[in-house]
């Protein structure tokens, strides 16, 4: 659910920043219409609640797909860090990850797996369908520590009927408010300036690295050669 106050001509846009900034604007609904292609709208219901109708966990690179109906209203927030899942979503989820990790809650905290099957885990997907729009996370995009073999998710049992999408959301998708159309939209995570420059002054540094490294190599190789005595 949300709340807009002020024109109504206006969609708020919101963006989770890989070190947790959040960046809150808003731009005409026309514009966004024309600008941002990539969208894709939910629509909402009477109580602007988003309706997730099905979960679904596939298998990266597999045909495999297991689901289960889902009939629950969410809630997007900015003040969890987690997802959160009524106890019997979260009690199918846990049965359909049983072929990769041992996992349980325990007194209403996060959901700690004992992974066995560290490949397949990886290759994990978990899905909301809305419609016929479709939020992906692998697992690893739910980690929230790890020692070892054993991880604690950013999943975690609801306290309400609701599905509560927090951070994890807003962190991978770009997502607008739109309050005059009574919908939410999603588009894929847009990589900021400063995360593109980071990265690709990372790389340089790396490719730095290899050259210097590999020309020193090979300056001790010939030295190594010059020395060797020839064979008689």
């Amino acid at each position: 659910m949300f709340t807009f106050v002020g024109s109504t001509d206006k969609i708020v846009t919101v963006y989770l920043g890989s070190n947790s900034s959040v960046t809150i604007g808003d731009l005409s609904v026309k514009n966004a219409e024309k600008g941002y292609s990539g969208i894709e709208w939910i629509k909402l219901d009477d109580k602007r609640y988003p309706q997730i109708d099905q979960i679904t966990i596939e298998t990266e690179g597999s045909e495999k797909v297991d689901s289960f109906e889902c009939s629950a209203e969410a809630l997007l927030t900015l003040s969890a860090s987690y997802i959160s899942l009524p106890e019997k979503y979260l009690t199918a989820l846990i049965k359909h990850l049983s072929d990769v990790a041992k996992c349980h809650v325990s007194n209403n905290t996060f959901l700690e797996c004992s992974i066995t099957n560290s490949k397949k885990w990886s290759n994990k997907l978990v899905i909301f369908e809305i419609g016929e729009t479709k939020l992906s996370f692998t697992l690893d995009e739910l980690e929230r520590s790890k020692s070892g073999s054993s991880k604690s998710m950013l999943l975690r049992q609801s306290e309400t009927d609701f599905i509560v999408f927090g951070e994890p959301l807003f962190a991978k998708y770009f997502t607008v408010l739109d309050y005059q159309h009574n919908r939410i939209g999603v588009a894929d995570r847009r990589v900021t300036f400063q995360e593109r420059l980071f990265g690709i002054v990372t790389l340089i540094r790396i490719l730095t690295f290899i050259f210097l490294s590999g020309t020193d190599v090979f300056k001790v190789r010939l030295s190594f050669h010059r020395v060797l005595p020839t064979s008689r």
